[in-house]
């Protein structure tokens, strides 16, 4: 992985605070720890350091496999019928696996992006080790928290986030992580999103291998893991935020506040691997607040 110095980020136009999306109780065991936010921006506007400020169309051909209507019955002389029907079946139910669909691929990302979030605050250090659980998953052992008031607001967030999905809106999550003495901004992992918009507006469903799907996440996965080894230690408590950037014109929960984007200025960026549904693509960048024994 690369580390790279870059300019500092852009502000986006018209910044709107996000939502404590639990309830009333919860709210108040969360507020010490963890804020929702949302930053609404203009699909058309790009910001000066390159990032794309609405989501791109990637239109890729595939081939639908034809249905199968009924089983063919012949003389096959190594296969029986109980046998041709099992096989028929097993290769129909291989295919539509491999078939993703705009809700389908909305529910992958925003599970993702709470499995990344939990793997986050472990691997950062955010909450205690004996808060976390050890759960298998993308064939990984993987760190949940145990906390019942992150548990709330880690679903909430992810139901939300798959909602602003399927309608093609939402175009980055940001996890923020900050000195919880002074607020300053040390870390932020960036997640953007490249929504393919014939899947939201036509319901054309792509084609991919499950498989690949979790081979990619597995990879990013392995990175947030290994964090420890390229970020600097995170020596004193800390809290977080989420930030979620939409469309201008995307339908917002009354209770989502407004907020400013948190930024760190000058950071030292690193670039993750990224992973592809062939509806949405999912980007990842952490940067970092660079310290001035980095530039020595």
């Amino acid at each position: 992985m690369q580390r790279t110095v870059l300019p500092p980020e852009t502000v986006l136009p018209s910044v709107y605070a996000a939502a404590h999306l639990v309830g009333e109780r919860s709210y108040r065991a969360v507020t010490e720890r963890a804020v929702l936010r949302l930053i609404k921006f203009d699909r058309k506007s790009v910001p000066a350091n390159g990032a794309r400020g609405g989501a791109s169309c990637r239109r890729v051909r595939t081939r639908t496999p034809p249905a199968i209507n009924s089983i063919s019955i012949r003389a096959v002389n190594s296969l029986s019928l109980v046998e041709e029907q099992e096989g028929i079946a097993m290769a129909s139910k291989s295919a539509t696996k491999d078939i993703i669909t705009l809700r389908g691929s909305a529910a992958i990302v925003s599970e993702f992006f709470g499995y990344a979030a939990n793997s986050i605050l472990y691997n950062r250090g955010v909450y205690p080790e004996e808060s976390f659980a050890r759960v298998k998953k993308y064939g990984l052992p993987m760190l949940l928290t145990q906390d019942e008031g992150v548990k709330s607001f880690i679903s909430n967030l992810t139901s939300q986030l798959s909602e602003w999905l399927e309608a093609g809106k939402l175009q980055r999550v940001v996890l923020v992580i900050m000195s919880k003495a002074t607020g300053e901004v040390l870390e932020r992992w960036n997640f953007r999103i490249e929504t393919d918009n014939e899947a939201v507006e036509k319901g054309v469903s792509r084609e991919k291998s499950d498989k690949e799907i979790m081979r990619e996440i597995q990879a990013i996965m392995r990175q947030i893991a290994s964090s420890i080894t390229y970020l600097p230690c995170l020596d004193e408590p800390c809290v977080f935020d989420v930030l979620a950037y939409t469309d201008k014109d995307c339908a917002v929960p009354f209770t989502w506040i407004e907020s400013d984007p948190k930024l760190i200025a000058n950071p030292q960026m690193v670039k993750l691997h990224s992973f592809d549904t062939k509806i949405h693509k999912v980007d990842t960048l952490v940067s970092y607040k660079n310290d001035e024994w980095d530039e020595a």
